[in-house]
């Protein structure tokens, strides 16, 4: 059995460092937790323990009602003893002391410890700043931020307050920002010949500044000034040459930050055989089992044949055919009525893909550059198909990412339209981070975009479509096409063929029952039992009190989990008589609502640390709990915030008296929301449920223009016909405290061939010419690098001739005729590279000829 062996001082503090041992035999070194789990037979068994403090031992008994053991060193730590210390790390949290005489301190994880004792835990806190004398202090960098890597100088403290390490007492101790000077070095060579591959491009995005490249000797290095690689850190190189597949590989630096081996490529010539072709996806991707093997597929119509080198009959533009993957993640992504650039394998019938080697295009061109919307832009959906009643409520699924670098509102949007040409549409709104993904419905069904079938709506089949809308500048940022024929819409009858019929309504939850069947553990079913006061949609029951199940033995509608006795709920599921159904469809439901007894207000102000000036346009918000706010609120030109339930609506904030809350800035332009100590307050409400005097004070921030500028993107690297490389960017700089990049792209040279002169190999023709009679001569050229090149003749009669191109070896026809002649002895040919520079054209070869008299 693996058991868990502690291991700690006499202040049962954890002892990180110590070398544990049972029955003689070493079993590793504690961690930062002081533990070793390991694995030890049942019976008596001799644990023990070193460390620099001392060592300790004891006998203990292994059986199977323990989980581990402890064992304590009394002799740990040495009380009272300071001693100096340096070791690089990772600052985590800065914290700044709030009451009088309270120190400043940096949270640092220990990466490596360069001189001193071994710290006892890891991270640890370094004191950088306290009113306490004499006032000796080190230097601190003020510019560091929370994953900067550091390195630390100062003094090793451990007494019964725990451990830390402090700046205080001499002016040689010191918290900077560590020179990061890794290096990541190795060669590239071709997998089949094991020959180096020059003009490599090697790009590490995180931690250089651009792409390096292979020498002749298919040699790179990552390192100063270009790349500032540090300690411990993921590195991802991507290798790519022309003519080769690309290839990805990682590692994790040392403390030094240097790989600790060579990081060598060997890449593989890139295959010609697949097929590139262009398409709309003309149905929705399938993920379903047929037969006994899963089948993952989509139906495309091609635009344009971009490659096709086995001649297959089946693709050419106009056809129709079957993208298929080895997994649903090859096609799920796909979106119906939209066209993207596919890449893959023909077998089978069917074109092969995986999903990285899809490119998103624009329909309305053969272009395949891919979107770039905006705002934001959908990555999937779903819609409810099938049959529904009048009276139904029809749901939809939206992932989609922002493209905005700051916090915003996106609100999805359902339209329905029904064979009238009327349409039918509701939203919901979700607070998305900068770049981040997000949704509504998957994973939280309580928030998918619905739509009630109204009473009055016209039968048949409807057509639906999903926008995405950025609430902030009230733009589109990306919409679907129209599904035709989604879902059916019919007129039920007054019966019931399963004996119950749909309900909405709300009410008071009286009591939370729970039916365990089996373990304890292994929660099947749920009973809510449940006042009605309105009654929203359908057929009111003869009942006051109904109970609402979620089902045995699967569970298939939502429900929150944390409804408790007493609270106002809203229930919609299939109702018969006193008991309503949630299990039989994903769309019914069981969710809290607002109760009247939490109709507190809080409120405040949100200033400028620096100036005291109010903040306007900040975002206020709960940090806890998303069923006390469901929305978020701003402050005004005063800077002045009140959250609260909104009049007539079941939105808002719901604070309830004598209730704790944390509530959050969660967004405030130019300013600093990270740190939790400005950005987030705790407080109480009183008897009525309010707060007032809320206050915040941000701390402004700039642009870093070191960091902004590598947020540049690099565009995909371009190979010109004589091999030389050249990528395109775009700029990025600082604009007051944003960080703006531009979308002009800028092509620069990144890789230039060197260029081998050319040789006219021979020049030859007749040696006695005649005024007026055309003489004919044939030249061939050779150049060692492959290029192609022309011939430039020089007459001697103030005339050149530039031949057409040609290539090693092959010869060129050329004539002349002389019209009159003064003093003719030679004429003279030279090759010319078209690939140019200084050494792409020959030396002259001369041809000696007479004048028939």
């Amino acid at each position: 059995k693996i058991f868990k062996i502690w291991v700690g001082d006499k202040n049962s503090i954890n002892l990180p460092g110590a070398e544990v041992s049972v029955d003689g035999i070493s079993k590793g070194i504690t961690d930062s937790n002081g533990e070793v789990r390991t694995e030890v037979s049942f019976g008596q068994h001799i644990v023990s323990a070193s460390a620099e403090c001392g060592e300790s031992s004891k006998n203990y008994d292994f059986n199977e009602a323990i989980d581990g053991v402890s064992l304590t060193i009394d002799s740990c730590p040495v009380s009272g003893q300071n001693s100096e210390i340096v070791f690089s790390g990772t600052a985590i949290e800065f914290e700044k002391g709030t009451m009088p005489g309270a120190p400043d301190y940096w949270t640092v994880s220990v990466d490596k410890l360069i001189s001193g004792p071994q710290p006892n835990t890891s991270p640890i806190d370094v004191v950088v700043g306290q009113s306490i004398s004499p006032p000796i202090w080190g230097f601190v960098d003020k510019k560091i931020e929370a994953g900067d890597k550091v390195e630390v100088y100062g003094s090793y403290i451990t007494d019964d307050k725990g451990s830390r390490v402090t700046l205080h007492g001499s002016e040689s101790f010191y918290f900077k920002k560590a020179a990061c000077s890794g290096v990541v070095r190795g060669h590239v060579r071709d997998a089949q010949t094991d020959q180096p591959i020059e003009g490599a491009s090697l790009e590490c995005n995180l931690y250089c500044n651009g792409p390096v490249t292979t020498d002749v000797q298919g040699y790179y290095e990552l390192g100063s000034p270009a790349c500032n690689i540090c300690g411990l850190v993921y590195c991802s190189v991507t290798c790519s040459a022309d003519g080769y597949e690309q290839q990805v590989q990682s590692l994790v630096t040392d403390v030094d930050g240097n790989g600790e081996k060579d990081l060598d490529f060997y890449l593989l010539p890139k295959k010609v055989s697949f097929v590139i072709v262009q398409g709309e996806v003309i149905e929705t991707p399938h993920c379903s089992p047929a037969g006994s093997q899963p089948d993952y597929y989509a139906n495309v119509r091609i635009k344009k044949v971009v490659q096709n080198p086995d001649k297959v009959p089946e693709i050419f533009p106009g056809s129709i055919i079957t993208v298929r993957g080895k997994e649903c993640s090859s096609v799920n992504d796909l979106v119906k009525g939209r066209c993207y650039e596919f890449q893959g394998d023909w077998s089978e019938g069917a074109l092969w893909i995986i999903f990285s080697n899809v490119k998103r295009i624009d329909c309305a061109s053969n272009s395949n550059e891919t979107q770039n919307p905006d705002c934001g832009e959908i990555l999937k959906y779903d819609i409810s198909n099938g049959k529904y009643a009048i009276g139904q409520i029809v749901l939809a699924d939206m992932e989609y990412r922002s493209n905005l670098n700051l916090e915003a509102d996106f609100q999805g949007v359902l339209l329905l339209r029904s064979p009238n040409g009327d349409i039918y549409s509701n939203s919901k709104i979700e607070r998305t981070p900068p770049y981040g993904t997000d949704q509504f419905g998957y994973w939280n069904r309580g928030n998918q975009i619905d739509v009630r079938i109204p009473e009055n709506a016209a039968e048949g089949w409807y057509s639906a479509k999903l926008q995405l809308i950025n609430q902030d500048i009230r733009n589109i940022c990306d919409e679907t096409e129209w599904l035709e024929r989604q879902f059916e819409i019919y007129q039920p009858n007054n019966g019931s063929t399963n004996n119950c019929s749909e309900i909405k309504l709300k009410g008071t939850c009286l009591e939370v029952k729970d039916l365990c069947w089996g373990s304890s553990s292994h929660k099947l079913c749920e009973i809510w039992v449940v006042e009605i006061e309105e009654v929203v949609s359908g057929q009111k029951p003869d009942v006051n009190v109904v109970e609402v199940y979620s089902g045995l033995p699967s569970i298939r509608g939502f429900h929150d989990e944390n409804i408790q006795a007493g609270e106002k709920v809203e229930v919609y599921g299939c109702g018969n008589g006193n008991y309503i159904s949630i299990a039989a469809e994903e769309r019914y439901y069981i969710r809290r609502i607002s109760a009247s007894p939490c109709l507190g207000v809080i409120s405040g102000h949100v200033f400028d640390a620096k100036t005291g000036l109010p903040i306007k346009e900040a975002g206020i918000c709960d940090d806890q709990d998303p069923d006390v706010c469901n929305v978020c609120y701003t402050t005004n030109d005063s800077g002045y915030y009140a959250m609260g339930p909104m009049v007539g609506q079941d939105s808002g904030c719901h604070f309830c008296p004598n209730s704790s809350y944390r509530i959050r800035v969660y967004n405030a332009e130019c300013y600093n929301i990270s740190d939790n100590a400005s950005s987030t307050r705790t407080l109480i409400t009183d008897e009525s449920g309010n707060a007032r005097d809320i206050d915040f004070e941000l701390t402004p921030i700039k642009c870093r223009s070191s960091q902004c500028e590598k947020l540049q993107t690099y565009g995909p690297i371009r190979t010109d016909k004589c091999g030389n490389k050249y990528q395109a960017h775009n700029t990025c700089k600082c604009k007051g405290c944003n960080c703006v990049c531009d979308d002009r792209m800028v092509e620069e040279p990144i890789f230039t061939r060197s260029n081998r002169r050319p040789d006219v190999y021979e020049f030859s023709g007749p040696g006695l010419i005649s005024v007026g009679v055309p003489a004919q001569f044939t030249l061939v050229g050779e150049d060692k690098d492959g290029d192609q090149f022309y011939f430039e003749i020089d007459w001697r009669d103030g005339t050149k001739t530039m031949t057409f191109l040609a290539s090693s070896r092959e010869s060129v026809k050329v004539s002349h005729t002389w019209r009159s002649v003064d003093c003719l002895e030679e004429v003279r040919a030279r090759a010319i590279d078209i690939c140019g520079g200084p050494d792409g054209t020959s030396d002259w070869e001369y041809k000696n000829i007479n004048i028939k008299a």
